[in-house]
Parts: structure tokens; C-alpha cells; sequence
């Protein structure tokens, strides 16, 4: 870590909750900085922030003082300019000491902060670390939200170069940090205790900080002059993750009624609605006398720390192991969500009341002062005097219903005949307004969607072109069509609800209402909105006599289809999810080729055509109601080179459907349908004897600007790095260096990784080539289509590519929804065993992730370079990195001559 920052700006630690990433910060990185670690032979200052609910004042009050300059014209100049903020600290660094800056718990610009000042602090973090002498930035961040993260930066990709991964200690370390500090005071463990903490850290989340927290009360419970612990004396304190909790629930113990229900009021002021640890000032927490008993008491029992000065205190849990190891405050945040969303509601409310200048048509009514009525006063604050305005007028309408009821009896036997036709004739009316509110409303919404629709495709079109900034543009624009179309047929149904609450029997209404959730439900399809699919379904249930409108969603596709030159044998397959997998279920059919207007549920479906006993694939997702037809053409079996798989011209989903700040970070269109013509792709990665077969055929001065690893740049900050070399007695020797380890490998040589569980000893040869740039991959083509060993031979396109990892459905990996750590060659595939277990894979080591095509490797393992639609990408992960970036959708831009250790290639060809 401070070798990276000795030539870096910025460095991520990115780690699990309770991994020890601010510990190793505050007690190591940042003390051995200030020592003179970084060997320039200056002397460092280091300057602390966390974020927090404030994070732009958090951050000027971090740098003012360390750079000398004045806390409010800092602010100024970050709101005005982040970038000649950063240049202001940068300047002030440079004409004294250097500085370092640590943010701690980089999420809560997630988490905490609003989304305007999240932004502008990423922004000027950004900024600050640019290449310069003057200024390090060090952060932390959460692995569980650095995608969240990420959408607060401008430029998510400087974000993704600056991240590194802290792995939790191994059980050497943990041993070693258990029984060394006991051993330097005198104070021996017994192994069955040493034992007992370990098997239980490593079961518990955040286990640093409950083993730090069983360890202490360890010590405080031991009897005055022992010299040894046992494992006893832990069971008594209720074992590493019971210590933690009891000793919790023991400080509430000592607190009166009173002051328990105020300590419960400041821990859950203490914890955010995405269940993170927020800080909070002093004023917002001691609101009463039993609120400032119950802080100082939390705090007395270390469950609870405060920040900072007795003139702007603020507090935050102890421990992040407190969120899931204390049951207490578990089930105490589980029951607070709904009278947190009433509180919001409430707020809200009395936001706008006083906005408006306190109407009486805006206070709340009696139903939702029921609802009000069962929060907790003492936190209502601010909004006291709108409930109290709101229980008066409640007060006074009843009052005057009251004394008009009293009236009334007089008259009733009077006008009891006149009221009932009245109230048949004003019910009429009151639907028939309901019925043309809907209509306008439906009116209005079928107008946005249609245009929606329109402007969409014009997005479409524009990402296909290569014109990402016209296709983000319309993309938006779409998107709040869609928003505009959706409310307003939302609109519509609320209407005829109200109609059918005044005449349940008019079957008219009812179907006008079926017709329109309908119309709802496919919107809701277009939009991926899974949650209101759900929803609408239900509700069509209410209003669909007869079933005739959910016939009509489940509506088959029918399906007509053969094959050329002439008809083959063939298999049909349906995928069904299988927890995390999509498994390809055998369907049963009698028919044979040709298929004509067979029938067959809305799904993702396989055929496999037999080619002489070489199954061709052809994957397809059927639309609901849709007649779909198509003509295979078969390749000449011969004519397919060996090691390559033959994709037939179709259709698939292309793009990413997800969160769209994700989309956006992956480089990613929206999801869309597109095709491919038939294209031929390796069933691997071309690997290091394929390669050299084809720089021994070249002449020297060639030879010598293919071979991988010549002129490579660490531009990705890569932890390997790769070369390969002709060897002294002839043939070729491999030079790879890991994270942890460093090979010099001879012709035949075995690539021997001990650490490893499997995938041990690895034929180096058969890794997949890497250290090559599209220029090198493309001279490799030309050389095999000029051989005739791949006739047509090229580097494949990012839509034959994606084609072939996905089939036709919109899947994040070759297998389904999510990868199990032993699929793919990723960070998490040896991760059991520690750095030194880290490297590539052979070719074919991982068929866990066999795409729909047959094709091996298209996730993990070394990045693959692609053609795309303007510039060249590479896709698919590779073995240093986590699942969560090797997702299909996820790309990345390349220069033509860049050469990386991470990046190789397999080839495409034009059949």
C-alpha cells in the first residue's frame, strides 16, 4: 500500500465491515507516512474526515487548519469550484509540508449525505488527487457499497484504478493477534481458548471487532494476578459473539424505564435506514434529561463514542459489529421501519403546510392523525405545532358535525325519500366524472408511452451507431417519458377504483379497469419494474371477471422454425431459474423439423440441432403472443476450424437493464434487442502455445514486436506482470509475476502454485496469453486467416461476443444471475487460501460458466479484447479482479497498442 502511494494519488482500501481497514489506516499507514515512509525524504502532515451527514464541512474542516487557510472562504471556493479548491490545498501544500489526507468510511457519501453535496465532495476528492508531490488521498470504503460509491464520482473509472483489496487476516495472524499482546504482559492463553476464537471469528461477521471486543472483556474479567485465560472464562462472559451483545444489553440493565426507552431513541438516531452507523451532534441526541442519563451512560459503556470537542461533540456506535451482533438493536431497527416512513410522511407534511403559509386545507386529517399518534413525541421537535394546529381543526369539525347531527333528526323523516333518489343521481354523476378523469388520464399516458416508445428506439439506434452522447440524451428522455406515461395511467386506475367504490356492480368499469391494468402491466414489463408487475397482477386478479385479460398475458408464443440445408434431429430446452443458476430443462415435444406454428409458453429456450453428432446451439427468448420464425442455416462440419464453435445468425438482448447509475459505470447501453450474422468464436482464450506457434513463423524483427510483454505500460495498476522470452537452448521461457509470487518458467516447465486447494500445477502453455495488444491480435488473425488454420479469422465484435456469453436472454454471467467461486477464474475463486494463491487459470479449468454455446472462459481469467462500436474494448474480468466487475455488460475502452498483464483475446471469424 505505501509502495502504491509512493507513486499514486489516490488508494481505495476496499474491505468487509470489520475487516480492519480505519485501524490499519489510523495505527499504520498514516503514522509510517508522517515517519517518512514514502523515502522522499520530506516530513508529511496528515489531516482525518469522515464524511458524514455534512461531508463538505467535514472536509474543509479536515484541510483548513492543516493548510493554513480560512474555513469559510474553503467552503466558498468548493461550492463555486471543486477543481480550484483542490488547487487552493494543493498550493498551500506545496509551500510547506506535504500532505495526506485519510477519509474514513468513504460510503457515507452514500449513505448520509445528500446526493448534491455526495457529488460535489467526490468531485474535489477527484480533483485533489491528481499527480502531484504535494498531496495523498487515502479513504476506506465498504466492499458492500463501493458500486454506490462510484456513482458519486464523475469519473467512476479513476475510482475502479484506485481501489485495493484488504483481505481479512488469515488464522496465523488472528492467532498472532490474540496471543501476542497477552504474552508481553505476562499472561498466557490455553490453547483450547486460543481455538475457541478463532473457529468463532471466523464464523462471525465483523469479526475483528468482536473478537478486539471479547478480548477486552477478557481481560477486565480475569481474577486480580492471573497469568493464564482459558476457554471457561470465555463461555462465562457468553462466548465472542455473546460477549458483545450481553455486555450491551447489561448497560441498558442499569438504566431506568424512562431512560432505557431514551437510549433505545438515541441508538436507532445512531444507525441509518441501510442499516450503516451515522454520526450525530450531541443536540440532536440529548433532547431531554433521560435522553443526556441514557448518552453518557452508552457512552460510559463504550457502546457509544464521541468526536471531537465539547463545543461540537458528535457520536457514533463503538462498533460496526453492533448492527449485526446485538439483537437488541436488531430487533429494534426491524420495528422502527414503518414508523420511520410515517415520521418521513409527517415531515413532509409540515414541510409544505409551512411553505404555503399554514393553510387550513393542508393540515392532517383524523386518520392520519391516528397514524401520527403512535409515534414517539419526544423526537416530533420541529413539527409539534402542525400536529398540534391538525388536532384542532380535527377538533372543531367535529364539534360542528356534531351540532348539525343534532339538528337533523327533526327534518330526516322529511327528506328521507328525497335524499335517497339525490343520492342515486349524484352517485351517477360522481362515476361518470371518475370515468372521464380516467380517460384523460389514459389519454395523456397512452400519448407519453407511444412517444416514449419512439424517442426510445431513436436511443437505440444512436448506442448501435456508436453515438453514446446523442443515445445517453434520448436515453433520458425516454426514461421521463416513461416516468410522465406511468403516472398517469396510474392516475387513470386510481379514478375508476373510486368509480367502482361508488358502484362495485357496474361491469363496465370493471372491464375498462382490467383493460387499463393491463396496459399498465406491459409498461411496467418495458420499464424492468419486477415489484410493480407483481403488484399489477394482483390487482388485475380484483377486476378481470372471467380471466379473459391474464389469458391474454400468458398468452403463448407459437413458433415455426427449420433448418438449412436440409432438416436435422434436434432438442428443445427451457431455462428456469435454479437459485442462483439457469438451469436448461429438457421440454418434451413430438414434433419434428420443420416446426410450424408450434406452441410454447413466453420464455428463454435452447435448441440443438445434430450436425452429424456436433450439436449447434441455438438460443431464442419467445415473446408472449408472438409468431416466431426462422430458418437455421447449418454450417459443413468441416468447414468449422477444431477449437472453435459455430454461432448461428440470430437474435439477443444487449445492454444492461439495472440500476442506471451501475449502467452507466459499466459503459453500458440500455438493454436492447439486437442480432448478429452467423460468426464462428474460440471455444477458449488463445492460449501461450498458440501464440508462440505463431511468433515462430514470423521473421525476427516481427517476432520481437509480438512477443507479449515487450513495451508493456501498468497503466490498469496491474498486479502482474507477464513476459514472454525465447529461451537460451531454443523454444520459449514464460517471466509471470502475481501478487505473491514470481515464475521463470522453461519450456515444459509445470507453473506450480502451492497455496492453491485445486487447479494446483498448471501446464503454462495452456494459460490463456495475455500482455498483447489489438494491434499483436490482429496480426495473430491475419497470420491464421492467411494459413488457412482459420480461414476469415478476426477479432470479435462486442455484440458476437456478448452474443456468445449470454445466448439470447439478458443474464449477468454465461450460467445465470450469479457466479459460485469456483466458475470462473476471479478474485474469489482461490481467495480461501491467501495472496500467494492468486494467478490465472489453464483454458477449459472452469466449465461452471459454459455459456449457452459451449463456450468456456468468458468471464474471469484474463480481459478480452473486442472490436466496438466505435473503439476497441475489453470485456469479461479477469482472475485479480471481483465477480461483481467480470458481468457481460461490463466494458472498458483500449488504445490499439496498449498491453496489459490482465488483458488477452480468443478470435472470431466470419464463416
Amino acid at each position: 500500500m505505501l509502495e502504491r502511494l509512493r507513486s499514486e494519488p489516490m488508494v481505495v482500501i476496499v474491505g468487509d465491515s470489520g475487516c480492519g481497514k480505519s485501524s490499519l489506516c489510523k495505527a499504520g499507514v498514516l503514522p509510517a507516512i508522517v515517519d517518512g515512509a514514502l523515502g522522499d525524504g520530506r516530513s508529511w502532515r496528515a489531516a482525518t474526515m469522515v464524511p458524514g451527514a455534512t461531508p463538505v464541512a467535514a472536509l474543509v474542516a479536515a484541510l483548513a487548519p492543516t493548510a493554513g487557510l480560512d474555513e469559510d472562504e474553503l467552503v466558498a471556493t468548493l461550492r463555486r469550484d471543486p477543481a480550484e479548491f483542490a488547487r487552493a490545498v494543493r498550493k498551500a501544500s506545496a509551500t510547506g509540508h506535504p500532505l495526506v489526507l485519510l477519509v474514513d468510511q468513504l460510503e457515507e457519501l452514500a449513505t448520509l449525505a445528500a446526493d448534491d453535496d455526495g457529488r460535489l465532495v467526490a468531485e474535489a476528492l477527484r480533483h485533489l488527487a491528481i499527480t502531484t508531490p504535494t498531496v495523498r488521498v487515502l479513504a476506506t470504503v465498504r466492499s458492500d457499497f463501493v458500486t454506490r460509491v462510484a456513482a458519486r464520482f464523475a469519473r467512476a473509472d479513476e475510482l475502479t484504478r484506485a481501489l485495493h483489496l484488504l483481505l481479512p487476516p488469515g488464522p496465523a495472524e488472528l492467532r498472532a493477534a490474540i496471543v501476542g499482546p497477552a504474552a508481553r504482559k505476562g499472561v498466557a492463553l490455553d490453547d483450547a481458548l486460543v481455538e475457541a476464537l478463532l473457529t468463532a471469528s471466523a464464523r462471525a461477521d465483523s469479526s475483528l471487532p468482536l473478537l478486539q471486543f471479547a478480548l477486552t472483556e477478557l481481560w477486565h474479567a480475569r481474577a486480580a494476578g492471573a497469568t493464564s485465560l482459558t476457554a471457561a472464562e470465555l463461555t462465562a462472559i457468553g462466548g465472542v459473539t455473546g460477549a458483545l451483545a450481553r455486555h450491551a444489553d447489561a448497560v441498558l440493565a442499569r438504566l431506568r424505564p424512562a431512560q432505557r426507552a431514551a437510549a433505545q431513541r438515541v441508538v436507532l438516531a445512531l444507525v441509518t435506514a441501510q442499516g450503516t452507523r451515522a454520526r450525530r451532534h450531541e443536540a440532536a441526541l440529548a433532547v431531554d434529561a433521560d435522553a443526556r442519563v441514557a448518552l453518557d451512560e452508552l457512552v460510559r459503556g463504550r457502546l457509544v463514542v464521541a468526536r471531537g470537542d465539547d463545543d461540537d461533540a458528535s457520536y457514533e456506535l463503538a462498533h460496526e459489529a453492533l448492527l449485526d451482533g446485538w439483537q437488541t438493536l436488531r430487533s429494534w431497527h426491524e420495528r422502527s421501519k414503518d414508523d420511520r416512513a410515517v415520521r418521513e410522511r409527517l415531515e413532509r407534511a409540515a414541510a409544505e403546510w409551512a411553505r404555503l403559509d399554514r393553510p387550513v386545507d393542508g393540515l392532517l386529517r383524523a386518520r392520519q392523525l391516528a397514524e401520527v399518534a403512535g409515534l414517539d413525541p419526544a423526537p416530533i421537535g420541529a413539527d409539534a405545532a402542525f400536529v398540534t394546529a391538525s388536532r384542532r381543526a380535527v377538533a372543531r369539525t367535529r364539534w360542528r358535525r356534531r351540532a348539525l347531527i343534532a339538528a337533523v333528526p327533526a327534518f330526516a323523516a322529511l327528506v328521507w325519500l328525497g335524499l335517497r333518489l339525490a343520492d342515486d343521481a349524484r352517485r351517477d354523476r360522481a362515476v361518470a366524472r371518475h370515468r372521464a378523469t380516467a380517460a384523460a388520464a389514459v389519454a395523456a399516458g397512452t400519448r407519453a408511452a407511444e412517444a416514449a416508445g419512439r424517442t426510445r428506439a431513436a436511443a437505440f439506434a444512436a448506442f448501435d451507431d456508436g453515438h453514446g452522447d446523442d443515445g445517453e440524451r434520448q436515453w433520458a428522455d425516454a426514461r421521463a417519458l416513461i416516468r410522465a406515461a406511468r403516472r398517469e395511467l396510474a392516475s387513470g386506475s386510481r379514478a375508476l377504483e373510486a368509480a367502482l367504490l361508488l358502484a362495485p356492480g357496474r361491469a363496465a368499469v370493471r372491464r375498462q379497469l382490467a383493460e387499463l391494468t393491463y396496459e399498465r402491466l406491459a409498461l411496467a414489463e418495458g420499464d424492468h419494474d419486477a415489484a410493480q408487475q407483481g403488484e399489477l397482477l394482483e390487482r388485475l386478479a380484483l377486476w378481470d371477471d372471467g380471466g379473459r385479460i391474464a389469458a391474454r398475458w400468458q398468452a403463448p408464443a407459437t413458433v415455426s422454425i427449420t433448418t438449412t440445408p436440409a432438416p436435422v434431429p434436434f432438442v428443445l430446452e427451457r431455462y428456469v431459474e435454479r437459485g442462483d443458476r439457469l438451469a436448461a430443462e429438457l421440454v418434451e415435444i413430438t414434433a419434428h423439423l420443420p416446426l410450424t406454428n408450434q406452441p410454447l409458453p413466453p420464455g428463454s429456450y435452447r435448441f440443438t440441432f445434430d450436425v452429424a453428432g456436433t450439436p449447434i446451439r441455438y438460443p431464442v427468448v419467445l415473446e408472449r403472443g408472438e409468431h416466431f420464425g426462422a430458418t437455421v442455416a447449418l454450417p459443413d462440419r468441416a468447414r468449422v476450424p477444431d477449437g472453435f464453435v459455430y454461432v448461428p445468425a440470430g437474435r439477443f438482448r444487449f445492454g444492461y437493464a439495472g440500476d442506471e447509475d451501475l449502467r452507466r459505470f459499466f459503459g453500458a447501453p440500455p438493454e436492447h434487442g439486437v442480432s448478429t450474422p452467423a460468426f464462428l468464436i474460440g471455444r477458449h482464450e488463445v492460449t501461450f502455445a498458440e501464440w508462440i506457434a505463431f511468433l515462430d513463423e514470423l521473421p525476427p524483427a516481427e517476432r520481437r514486436a509480438r512477443t507479449p510483454g515487450d513495451g508493456a505500460r501498468d497503466v490498469l495498476h496491474s498486479p502482474a506482470k507477464v513476459e514472454l522470452r525465447p529461451g537460451a537452448g531454443g523454444g520459449w521461457r514464460l517471466l509471470l509475476r502475481t501478487i505473491a509470487l514470481r515464475f521463470d518458467l522453461a519450456p515444459g516447465e509445470a507453473l506450480t502454485i502451492p497455496a492453491r486447494a485445486d487447479h494446483r500445477d498448471l501446464a503454462w502453455t495452456r494459460l490463456p496469453v495475455s500482455g498483447v495488444s489489438v494491434d499483436d491480435v490482429e496480426a495473430y488473425a491475419a497470420w491464421l486467416d492467411r494459413t488457412k488454420r482459420v480461414p476469415g479469422a478476426r477479432l470479435c465484435t462486442a455484440r458476437e461476443w456478448v452474443r456468445a456469453a449470454r445466448g439470447a436472454d439478458a443474464r449477468s454471467f454465461p450460467n445465470g444471475p450469479a457466479l459460485a467461486p469456483g466458475d470462473a477464474a476471479t478474485y474469489e475463486t482461490h481467495r480461501s487460501a491467501d495472496l500467494a494463491a492468486s494467478g490465472p487459470d489453464e483454458v477449459g479449468a472452469h466449465p461452471g460458466a459454459r455459456s449457452p454455446f459451449d463456450v468456456d472462459d468468458l468471464v474471469g481469467n484474463v480481459w478480452e479484447l473486442v472490436r466496438g462500436a466505435t473503439t476497441d474494448e475489453f470485456r469479461g474480468g479477469a482472475w485479480f479482479y471481483p465477480q461483481f466487475l467480470a458481468q457481460l455488460a461490463n466494458s472498458q475502452e483500449v488504445e490499439p497498442g496498449f498491453r496489459d498483464a490482465l488483458i488477452g483475446a480468443r478470435i472470431c471469424a466470419t464463416p
